[in-house]
């Protein structure tokens, strides 16, 4: 186990441990853990932040992020072409 020292420095560098860029659905999500083990994961369209999801683990971040996207895309009735009419 690496030891961080107890200086300024330190101290901020365990701020943010590390972060994961992926794509989902024409989306970027940036994937952060932060001190303490929260998770966040960053809903970006395009370069514009839309969302922030939470989670204590990064399963539970990565899954409100793609709810919250898969919610924004659904089709309506009106516009499925599939749809029965």
């Amino acid at each position: 186990m690496t030891n961080i020292p107890l200086t300024p420095f330190g101290i901020v560098g365990l701020q943010k441990i590390y972060s994961h860029k992926f794509e989902y659905r024409l989306h970027k999500v940036e994937l952060t853990v932060h001190k303490m083990g929260e998770v966040t994961a960053t809903i970006y369209d395009g370069d514009r932040v839309v969302f922030v999801a939470h989670g204590h683990d990064d399963d539970q971040a990565i899954r409100a992020a793609r709810a919250w996207i898969d919610e924004r895309d659904e089709v309506t009735s009106e516009y499925d072409l599939h749809h029965a009419a």
